[in-house]
């Protein structure tokens, strides 16, 4: 995410009247704020978080153009829920099962997107093979 979403989210774990229930607000308040890493440019958090620097940044390009369009060219995603993220600083929060001392926020996708658990590439579902510069959170 970057700085603007961070903001956003942040926001809405400290309003009480937010719509979250309180212990998905202290759970995503510790995420935002202990179980993340964070740097000043897509390529920065890629060596980070040992990506592929030049896949995320394409992805990252990719995604953004969308947003500004209004329209997911990949996956069909509605526009109102498409939002270019270009303010750095730019966040990874961890949501691994494994290993993680911070228990996930109830807030992550269950059921959805199917990820390759050594490399964090998003499977496509056709073809059940990894979308190489799509990476998303979660365990085969």
């Amino acid at each position: 995410i970057d700085q603007a979403m961070w903001d956003e989210a942040n926001r809405d774990c400290m309003d009480p009247d937010s719509g979250l229930q309180e212990d998905q607000r202290m759970q995503g308040l510790a995420n935002l704020h202990r179980n993340h890493k964070k740097a000043t440019t897509w390529k920065e958090l890629a060596r980070e978080c040992e990506m592929d620097p030049i896949l995320l940044e394409q992805t990252m390009s990719k995604y953004n153009k969308d947003a500004l369009e209004g329209s997911d060219s990949e996956f069909g995603k509605k526009g109102q829920y498409l939002a270019p993220l270009n303010q750095g600083p730019f966040y990874a929060i961890n949501l691994n099962m494994t290993g993680n001392k911070y228990w996930p926020t109830p807030c992550m996708s269950l059921g959805g997107v199917v990820v390759e658990g050594s490399t964090g590439l998003a499977i496509d579902s056709k073809t059940n093979k990894p979308i190489p510069g799509l990476y998303a959170a979660g365990r085969r």
